[in-house]
């Protein structure tokens, strides 16, 4: 099987997620994507992250009925920083008959050769760069990605960030077609994102 692998905090999961992991699987005919979310990024040492169960049921919620989205909870079962290269270590490990490939947004790659062990995630699984409208795609040096090692997807422009949508929560600004409606009603419903929030 062909998986995609997407990682990230989700918080909260929005439509350009959706979008760029139904692009990744509809050009790449990935047979499933794994959302898997981080229980402790890395690259976010020291920020609030909002409870794992919320990001969860979030994600759930998004995703229902999409038979190709699959939920992970690995990155939440383990302990200490989520690195990929673990990930994807226990992935290979419990599927090596599967091909998988690692969907990167565009700050992501920018960002890359500063991850943990970034040739061994380019040995494991294929490199995906989804481009988020226009912008040129950095490139990764040879050294650590062979250029027949890396996948380039194009997505539509949709501008929408986790940290621009909390922000319109606490300030009382609505986010009713920036996320599943389902999405908008959890966090409305258990009062996420406030300032007085937990």
């Amino acid at each position: 099987m062909r998986i995609g692998l997407y990682g990230g905090t989700f918080d909260p999961v929005h439509l350009a997620h959706l979008v760029l992991a139904e692009q990744c699987r509809e050009q790449l005919a990935l047979d499933e994507v794994w959302f898997i979310p981080a229980a402790s990024p890395p690259h976010k040492s020291g920020a609030t992250i909002t409870d794992a169960k919320h990001r969860v049921a979030m994600l759930e919620l998004a995703i229902a009925g999409h038979p190709s989205f699959k939920l992970s909870h690995l990155e939440l079962e383990r302990t200490g920083p989520s690195y990929t290269v673990e990930t994807l270590r226990e992935v290979r490990r419990a599927h090596p008959e599967f091909h998988f490939f690692l969907l990167l947004g565009g700050d992501s790659i920018r960002d890359f050769t500063t991850w943990r062990e970034p040739q061994e995630i380019a040995r494991l699984a294929t490199l995906v760069a989804v481009n988020r409208g226009t912008a040129e795609l950095d490139d990764i040096s040879a050294d650590i990605v062979a250029p027949d090692a890396r996948h380039d997807v194009h997505m539509p422009a949709i501008d929408i960030s986790a940290s621009d949508l909390r922000q319109r929560v606490a300030t009382g600004r609505g986010i009713r077609y920036l996320v599943p409606r389902a999405v908008e009603q959890y966090i409305r419903q258990n009062g996420l994102y406030l300032p007085n929030a937990e």
